[in-house]
């Protein structure tokens, strides 16, 4: 499978060099993988810490117009319809292709989430409230229990996007009208 891994980022110097470590260490076939940075806009060293990766195609957006437009510009700039969206401010593992390929299903998201905590809509909910009112974001190391949300526990697993696999095509046919800022995908 040839792959694209698209990574939007604004202002990520805290995460990205993690980011972009973990991806460089990914096992697989490096000439089937096409690797891209967007950088929404980024006003801190994000775009001097991309560059020191030389296997990485950067796109800098010039300003910061949000998730949507920067995941859109990655599907749209990316080199293969199969791609794998991964959040700045996660740490992947090594073998994360190859347990996409396991799975063979597409789109896949991961969360970051063990489910005994959330086994309930009611836990998730007050999950998500408190995640977006107390802590819109998590530290890193949150993010390396790989939990990949499927059609049997999509119910009981929070959907932040960590990572996210899917065809080209259906990715930029379901995008949502609206594309601010402040839009959620």
């Amino acid at each position: 499978m040839n792959i694209s891994i698209v990574i939007p980022v604004y202002n990520g110097e805290e995460t990205l060099e993690k980011c972009l470590g973990c991806i460089k260490k990914i096992d697989y076939p490096k000439k089937s993988l096409d690797i891209l940075l967007i950088n929404d806009g980024s006003t801190d060293n994000t775009l001097e810490i991309a560059e020191k990766y030389k296997a990485i195609r950067i796109i800098t957006l010039e300003k910061n117009s949000g998730r949507i437009i920067a995941r859109e510009t990655g599907a749209k700039e990316a080199k293969y319809d199969d791609i794998l969206f991964v959040d700045a401010r996660i740490e992947v593992s090594k073998d994360i292709i190859k347990n996409i390929e396991k799975i063979d299903y597409s789109p896949l998201m991961a969360g970051e989430l063990s489910l005994e905590k959330y086994n309930s809509d009611y836990d998730t909910l007050f999950y998500l409230i408190r995640r977006k009112v107390y802590a819109p974001y998590f530290p890193q190391n949150k993010y390396r229990k790989e939990l990949w949300i499927n059609k049997h526990n999509f119910a009981n697993a929070p959907k932040g996007t960590g990572c996210l696999f899917i065809k080209r095509e259906l990715f930029l046919n379901s995008l949502p009208e609206e594309r601010s800022k402040d839009t959620s995908d």
